[in-house]
């Protein structure tokens, strides 16, 4: 069973279950590929909450 960050809900079916950058990496490399900087989240929380978030920022890399 995992474990929604977001939401808390537990899932059996992994394919419910996405990956996702705490810190959105945004082209940025280290971002993307450090392991501390995921988690696992519902793909409903990811798709809906977590992308209004990411939208909200600008656009681009920065540091």
């Amino acid at each position: 069973m995992f474990q929604c960050s977001r939401c808390g809900v537990l899932h059996a079916d992994t394919s419910k279950l996405v990956a996702d950058h705490t810190i959105p990496h945004r082209g940025r490399p280290e971002l993307f590929w450090d392991l501390t900087n995921l988690t696992c989240m519902c793909s409903d929380c990811h798709d809906t909450i977590k992308q209004r978030e990411d939208q909200a920022e600008p656009i681009g890399v920065w540091d």
